[in-house]
Parts: C-alpha cells; sequence; structure tokens
C-alpha cells in the first residue's frame, strides 16, 4: 500500500496500542535545565520504572522530534556554481543501508561494512560535494550552516505550572492490581531519590491508585453505614431476633458475592463496585417484602384475634399466605418466592 500513495506521504504508520490505558502519569520538569538533560533524565527513568513489578508499560510523552537544519547561503552557492539539487542529491546518498559485499578467507565468509555514517554535526559539514561540470570540491559548510535542533513547529509540547516539562505515564499489566502498582511506583521514585538532579521536580497529573483506594473506602463506609441503619431500624421495629437474622441475611448476601467475584477474578473497579451496589439495592428491596411477610405471618398466630380472617393460623400457613400477597411481582420467580417464604417464615419459627 505504501507504493501506491502519493509523492511525500507516508511512510504508514500502524497504531495498534490505542486501548493502552496509562493510570500513573508524572512530569519532571527542572528550571535552568535544557530539554536534552531533562530528556536524559527521563529515559533513566523508564528503564527503572520497567523493571518494577505489574509494570506493562511507560510512556514517555512531551517528547520533541530531532532534526538538523541545513540554512544554504544562495550568494556562496552562485560564486562556487552549486545549484541546491546538487547538495540534497550528496545527502540524499549518504547513511544509506546497502550490502557492500562479502570476502571469503581460509573457508569463512567475511561481510564488509563501510564507514562513513554521519554521527555528529561536523560529519555533515565536512563532506564532501564534487561539482561535475567544474570537478572542484567543497564541503558543505563552505556553502551552508549546519546545526542540531528540534522539529519546528513542534507536534507536541507539555508544560506543568507553565515550566517546560516532559511526562511518564505508566500502565498496569492485563488483571494487575493498580493500588500495589501505585505502592511499587512510590517506592522505586524513593530509591532513585539520589539520582534525581538537584532542581528537577516531579508533579502528578493522574494518580489512579489513589482514585481507586477513595473508591474502594467510599464504597466500604457506605456499606456499613446503611448495613449499620438496617439492623438498627430492624431491630427497633421487630426486635433483637427478627432484626438481626434478617440483618444478617443482607450481610452474607453481599459477602457470598464477594467470594464469586473472587473466584472468577473480578477485581473491585468502577463498574464492578457499581454491580454489588445494584445487588445491595435489590436485596435492600427483598428485605422489605421479607418485612411485610413477616409481620403479616407473626400477626396470624393461633390466640390472636382468632374471630377475624387470617388469624390463629398455623406459622407454616400465615407465612406462605402473606408472601403470597405480598410477592406478586415474583411469580415468575420461583427461587426468588421459595426465598422470601423462608425468610419470613424464619423470624416466627425462632421467636416462638
Amino acid at each position: 500500500m505504501q507504493n501506491d500513495l502519493p509523492p511525500g506521504a507516508g511512510p504508514s504508520m500502524v497504531n495498534d496500542n490505542f486501548g493502552d490505558v496509562y493510570g500513573i502519569l508524572f512530569t519532571i520538569s527542572g528550571q535552568g535545565y535544557t530539554y536534552e538533560e531533562l530528556r536524559e533524565y527521563v529515559k533513566f527513568l523508564r528503564k527503572e520504572l520497567l523493571l518494577v513489578h505489574n509494570v506493562a508499560k511507560v510512556q514517555p510523552w512531551g517528547l520533541q522530534t530531532e532534526v538538523i537544519y541545513i540554512d544554504m547561503s544562495h550568494m556562496r552557492m552562485a560564486e562556487l556554481g552549486i545549484s541546491p539539487g546538487l547538495i540534497v542529491q550528496t545527502l540524499a546518498a549518504q547513511n544509506q543501508m546497502a550490502a557492500a559485499g562479502k570476502v571469503l578467507s581460509g573457508g569463512q565468509r567475511l561481510a564488509i561494512r563501510p564507514t562513513g555514517d554521519f554521527t555528529d554535526v561536523e560529519d555533515i559539514e565536512n563532506l564532501q560535494i564534487r561539482d561535475p561540470s567544474s570537478d572542484n570540491i567543497i564541503y558543505i559548510k563552505d556553502v551552508a550552516t549546519v546545526t542540531r535542533g528540534y522539529l519546528d513547529p513542534p507536534r507536541s509540547l507539555m508544560h506543568y505550572d507553565a515550566a517546560p516539562a516532559l511526562a511518564l505515564g505508566v500502565s498496569v499489566v492485563p488483571g494487575g492490581n493498580v493500588v500495589e502498582l501505585g505502592e511499587a511506583i512510590r517506592a522505586k521514585l524513593t530509591e532513585l531519590e539520589k539520582f534525581r538532579p538537584i532542581g528537577m521536580e516531579f508533579g502528578i497529573v493522574n494518580f489512579q491508585p489513589r482514585d481507586v483506594t477513595q473508591a474502594v473506602n467510599g464504597f466500604a463506609i457506605n456499606f456499613v453505614e446503611s448495613l449499620v441503619i438496617v439492623i438498627v431500624v430492624l431491630l427497633v421495629f421487630m426486635g433483637m431476633r427478627s432484626g438481626l437474622l434478617i440483618g444478617m441475611v443482607l450481610v452474607l448476601t453481599v459477602l457470598g458475592t464477594m467470594i464469586v467475584m473472587n473466584g472468577f477474578s473480578i477485581n473491585l473497579q468502577r463498574v464492578s463496585l457499581g454491580a454489588l451496589g445494584h445487588r445491595v439495592g435489590h436485596v435492600g428491596g427483598q428485605r422489605d417484602r421479607d418485612l411485610r411477610g413477616h409481620a403479616g405471618a407473626c400477626h396470624g398466630r393461633p390466640g390472636q384475634d382468632e374471630g377475624r380472617p387470617g388469624r390463629g393460623e398455623p406459622e407454616p400457613d400465615a407465612a406462605a399466605r402473606r408472601h403470597h400477597h405480598c410477592g406478586a411481582g415474583l411469580r415468575g420467580h420461583w427461587g426468588a418466592r421459595k426465598t422470601t417464604r423462608a425468610n419470613t417464615a424464619a423470624p416466627c419459627f425462632m421467636s416462638s
């Protein structure tokens, strides 16, 4: 497909990492430091952080593309009779990967690797140009100024607190614990503190382990508060035995759900916490039906105004009759009807 593109387009780039999520993103900045010094320190940090457990990728952000600028002097080129196309053609013929041949020596085949690669600006300045018309040889530095710099305009720039900065994004391995990753990253940065140049500072842009910890702790606090409120209300209006029993059913349901989640390797994150909260709400509605069923069953005990309809009947019959009235919305769910019937009848048997 690359051959079908118009001149100047490409090369094609395949990005198969667009789904990566970098939960930890921090910046490195320093007043008085050059961009090259910041980049060298970022490369050092990246190499060290890749060794941390549960780290999948460490991606630098804000890096600029380094380029070589060749500013030609048209006046000087006109004096020497050199055309800009000749300079471009000479530069294009350099640093090309091409086979230089092989030599057989004593039964061994030795590959030939020619030298002449550009390693610094001086190598480009000393590149020789031969004029085909006059056969004169000149150097590029005679007709142009060679400088090292960065692509202008830049493709990406990053500032933190109005100061130029670079950033590192850290992603967790699939199935890894982001909270443990955050602790490991903090410990590693503390260990590398002695290598940090004086004046370079870290800035936190995003730290997902802190957000996850707050979400989990918030859910735990809300769950405990709701559980205490439910149990207190049950104890006040239903008595000690009935309140504790139905309250424990709620606790065991949530704990059983968490055990199943652990068995299927479902971690506590925002989606699973939302599903668990939804389950708690569903169990709360189930307990509401249990309360109404329990009230009807207990009010139907023998000896309580047996002259009125439904009074004086045995406890199991009273529970079943009350469930039939309160559980009309659960007709299609046989298991839910059986669970509600057992939950409403059990407190009466325990308090008999």
